[in-house]
């Protein structure tokens, strides 16, 4: 019997990710971004005020708030963002870029050791914060790469 090894997938590297859990755009107005696509068919889009805990903002304390709009089509839910009180790194991307794609949120094993990872190379977190709402809690970092 001969065993071939199988070439190793371009993506199967060690890296913190597990998996994609979020599109986000950031907008101006989600109360637009809700009626075009209510009148699309789409249905009313869930949105809620967002004040998390333990808000950083280029590694300084914060109060940073944002709407948040959500829907799901498909497995991975869209949500759409629109700064309240700023500075935040939404208003700096409506500044820099205009309205559209923001992130694409991964889930990490351990976001300590995914952020020790990134400052090792040199890439810093620009914002953090916490929520602990309705049984769903949890901890996000946003970073950038350089480039």
């Amino acid at each position: 019997m001969q065993t071939k090894s199988q070439p190793q997938h371009p993506l199967h590297v060690t890296n913190p990710f597990t998996q994609i859990v979020q599109y986000a755009f950031v907008v101006r107005d989600l109360s637009k971004v809700n009626d075009f696509y209510k009148g699309l068919g789409f249905g009313e889009m869930g949105s809620d005020r967002f004040v998390g805990l333990d808000r950083q903002y280029h590694g300084a304390p914060s109060n940073y708030e944002m709407d948040l709009g959500r829907w799901k089509w498909g497995d991975v839910p869209f949500e759409w963002i629109q700064s309240r009180i700023a500075p935040n790194v939404y208003d700096d991307y409506l500044k820099a870029h205009g309205e559209g794609l923001h992130h694409l949120a991964v889930n990490v094993g351990d976001l300590d050791k995914a952020e020790a990872l990134f400052r090792s190379k040199g890439v810093e977190v620009l914002q953090s914060g916490a929520w602990d709402i309705k049984g769903s809690r949890g901890r996000f970092a946003y970073i950038e790469p350089q480039g």
